[in-house]
């Protein structure tokens, strides 16, 4: 059982891009490759995210993150819905959703820690032609996870 959870992170992002190529007929579609920084566990890692939009203005975001702490191994799930309040080359929206954040403390005996939480933050995706852009993001995690996130990335528009 174990081994496929090691390939459930793979099988997310497969199904996210798959499904996401059907969804540019519908809606427009976005993949997101960030750097994200936690002020709160000091720690730094990699995001890779997609953006469906349903609606006009209204978009739906998953993303995975992996960390790179000094021992073990943490990764992070996220599932936030985004609101956009302009639509020109500078985006700016609001982005609620939830978070899941499994550590892997290989020193301390292999100590396992899940920590679930909600993300409440702001962010833009500022366009530098109709294909790249970057996509600053500011969020807090509340619940189990109090902590401050900034995420910096490089946003591809698919269409």
């Amino acid at each position: 059982m174990k081994k496929w959870l090691k390939f459930t992170p793979i099988l997310v992002l497969f199904c996210l891009f798959h499904f996401g190529a059907f969804g540019q007929y519908k809606g427009q579609f976005r993949g997101i490759s960030a750097y994200e920084y936690d002020f709160g566990s000091k720690l730094t890692g990699f995001n890779f995210a997609g953006e469906y939009f349903p609606a006009h203005y209204l978009s739906f975001s998953p993303s995975y993150t992996i960390f790179f702490p000094g021992d073990g191994k943490t990764l992070e799930l996220g599932l936030n819905g985004r609101y956009y309040l302009t639509e020109k080359m500078k985006q700016w929206y609001g982005t609620l959703g939830y978070g899941s954040l499994t550590r892997i403390e290989e020193l301390d005996g292999n100590r396992k820690t899940v920590s679930h939480f909600a993300n409440i933050g702001i962010g833009g995706m500022i366009k530098f032609n109709d294909v790249l852009g970057i996509n600053p993001e500011i969020s807090q995690q509340i619940g189990q996870q109090n902590n401050l996130v900034f995420r910096l990335g490089v946003v591809y528009f698919i269409n």
